[in-house]
């Protein structure tokens, strides 16, 4: 058996639940035992009362603090991972910075779902420094893949992946609101892509009075009264009941490099439910529609109004798109075809035994 000891971001990090935790039984069941260990405060916990996006540089002796907390919650786990075969990190260990990760002397295999070497020189020399002193770079799409190659020989590319026994159409017995339900979910720092095309929705709904907007976050967004709007926060409990009330599943994104680093998620959850999309078709989201007819890409605010109006008009066309989508999930991003790729990865880089 091989000992995996996951050193994750926090307990309702979404790439700690996706990347790392939703595999712990599909691992067990190959031989390989992971213990998840999650750190008593989160890697991503802003600083006490400090509202979000305002520069630290007032408070600068507070927030010093507040990270020192950050790792000092994270000196425990290092600890405990000297007894285990491996160390399966995901991301680092206190965002944008390279701290403790350099008493991590077992085989290291890092995780990574985003573009973290992005928006200051501190974060792109964390990146490098712990791509070079890892055993193997795990990375969530192609364009993560690429940059990370060009300083560990070792990368694999591996998806965030669905349970598909968990994200699933609702039953035919379900009754829903009958509704068209045009449906975004996501943590509060991605609400600015959606909205940026709010005008879209706006004319959309405002074409279509029986037909509202769902909006599911951690925070509710700073948008413009109307009417039709619906915002519910985001629980664990009710993840999968809010896909299934959507008709179509929305994820808007801007045309740059941290949008490459995205791995589409938004867009797999929808899909696993049998819900259309419409997408920016940026990075790993253009290659989820050139694998079949799932919904409409939009590059303008023309294209969202076009799409959704196109998708409202034709209930048929949204089942089968749906249902297309739920099979491209099912057959490349289900969590237990992924388990097998971690496997072989893990199965080649533990040590032999002594």
């Amino acid at each position: 058996m091989i000992r995996i000891d996951a050193l994750t971001s926090g307990r309702n990090i979404p790439s700690s639940r996706f990347r790392v935790r939703q595999y712990v039984e599909p691992l067990r069941e190959q031989n390989i035992l992971v213990r998840e260990r999650i750190p008593l405060v989160s890697a991503h916990a802003r600083l006490p009362g400090w509202p979000a996006g305002w520069s630290h540089k007032p408070v600068l002796p507070l927030y010093a603090a507040w990270v020192g907390m950050k790792v000092a919650a994270r000196t425990p786990l290092l600890w405990g991972a000297r007894q285990a075969d491996m160390v399966w990190l995901e991301r680092c260990m206190v965002p944008g910075l390279y701290t403790l990760e350099s008493w991590l002397k077992k085989p290291l295999i890092l995780d990574v779902d985003d573009a973290v070497w992005l928006g200051s020189r501190r974060a792109r020399d964390a990146a490098v420094r712990l791509a070079r002193q890892a055993q193997c770079v795990l990375a969530g799409n192609a364009f993560l893949a690429d940059w990370y190659s060009a300083y560990n020989p070792n990368v694999r590319i591996v998806p965030t992946a669905v349970d598909g026994n968990v994200f699933r159409p609702p039953s035919e017995t379900a009754s829903g609101s009958g509704r068209f339900v045009v449906g975004w979910m996501g943590s509060y720092s991605n609400l600015p892509f959606l909205l940026a095309i709010e005008p879209a929705i706006r004319t959309f709904l405002d074409r279509h009075h029986d037909a509202e907007w769902l909006i599911i976050s951690d925070r509710r967004p700073a948008l413009s009264s109307f009417q039709q709007v619906r915002f519910e926060r985001w629980t664990e409990r009710r993840e999968v009941g809010a896909l299934q009330e959507m008709s179509v599943g929305l994820m808007p994104l801007e045309d740059c490099d941290w949008a490459r680093g995205k791995c589409s998620f938004k867009m797999l959850q929808y899909l696993a439910c049998a819900r259309p999309v419409v997408a920016s078709p940026v990075g790993m989201n253009a290659e989820l529609f050139a694998k079949g007819s799932i919904g409409y890409p939009a590059r303008s605010l023309e294209n969202w109004i076009d799409a959704l109006d196109a998708l409202y008009a034709d209930g048929v066309q949204r089942r089968r798109m749906g249902n297309v989508g739920r099979e491209i999930v099912l057959q490349h991003y289900d969590t237990r075809r992924v388990a097998s790729v971690l496997t072989d990865c893990f199965m080649q880089f533990a040590p032999s035994p002594s």
